[in-house]
């Protein structure tokens, strides 16, 4: 209401980390660390100022337009590995970016880059905040350009990065490596997108089954049995048992999808996916759209849950699924 935009025009793409500061709602602070409610106060109070520090950074962008011409490149690369076994055809590994050049003065004024390769390197034992490849591509890439960049975490949820090893060093040379090859885009050939940009938010409401709570009841109780006490996954099964018992399991989950077109020859498309999607997406999308420069994303608006498709369900017994 404050700036007088749209829903569809507002999109809050998360790059992704395991090194990051807790949030108060997602992942939720008792199930995943077991924290005591005087630490989870802490963290309503951070969530707090992170709303506020988001709305003051749109603020001083609004207060800073100016006329922009807008490019778009794409180029595949091999700077990802798919991680479930079976499905390495799904390996899309297109690297987009969009160029938003001053129309005054001719130089970059933003950058958006999207890569889908899971944040993953510096791994869950860092007690330091990082952010992990994303976090050094985007301070790479400004130093050498001169101008903001924003990095968008495409359709990772089954992709890691193609570097072995973990810690600061491989961090820094994966990032180094990525931001080198968005740099080398941003400076060769481009499409100028030309026309109107067109904007639309839907919200998909996807069910849930509580056809037979007496099972999900047994598979809960199962799950807590057989966990270690007060881990993640007993804490889950039992906040999980006491909302059957009290009757508060919700029914759906709200799963936002907002898209962002561009004119142009071909036309770019940015789309922002909730949750962690798996990268067949990216796959789906480009084969039904092969006329156009597509941009995938997850990690934006909502983060319910990995989102998996039929073919790997019916799978079976990856991580993905089970999560």
């Amino acid at each position: 209401n404050e700036f007088g935009l749209d829903r569809s025009q507002i999109l809050l793409n998360a790059s992704h980390t395991h090194s990051g500061p807790a949030l108060p709602e997602q992942l939720d602070p008792y199930i995943s660390y077991g924290l005591l409610p005087s630490q989870i106060a802490l963290l309503g109070d951070y969530g707090l100022w992170l709303r506020e520090k988001i709305k003051e950074i749109a603020r001083n962008a609004i207060n800073d337009l100016t006329p922009t011409e807008i490019y778009s490149g794409q180029a595949s690369l091999n700077h990802s590995n798919q991680r479930v076994q079976g499905f390495n055809r799904w390996s899309f590994k297109d690297m987009s970016v969009l160029v938003f050049k001053d129309v005054r003065t001719s130089k970059n004024k933003a950058i958006i880059v999207s890569y889908a390769a899971h944040p993953i390197i510096m791994g869950g034992s860092y007690m330091q905040w990082h952010p992990d490849y994303p976090g050094v591509l985007q301070r790479y890439l400004e130093q050498w350009s001169g101008s903001t960049v924003v990095f968008m975490q495409g359709a990772a949820g089954d992709l890691n990065p193609a570097i072995r090893g973990y810690g600061v060093e491989h961090c820094a040379r994966h990032g180094f490596a990525l931001a080198n090859e968005a740099y080398k885009m941003i400076n060769g050939p481009l499409t100028p997108l030309t026309g109107s940009i067109n904007s639309k938010y839907v919200e998909v409401i996807l069910p849930l089954d509580l056809s037979d709570l007496n099972k999900l009841r047994e598979n809960f109780e199962r799950i807590r049995q057989n966990s270690d006490y007060n881990t993640p996954t007993w804490r889950h099964a039992s906040v999980m048992l006491e909302k059957i018992k009290s009757g508060t399991l919700p029914s759906s989950v709200p799963f936002p999808i907002i898209v962002w077109q561009f004119a142009g020859s071909p036309p770019f498309d940015l789309i922002g996916l909730s949750g962690e999607p798996v990268h067949g997406y990216a796959k789906l999308f480009q084969n039904r759209f092969p006329n156009r420069q597509l941009c995938l994303t997850g990690y934006t608006t909502n983060f319910p849950f990995y989102v998996v498709s039929d073919e790997m369900l019916r799978a079976g017994g990856n991580y993905e699924n089970v999560v």
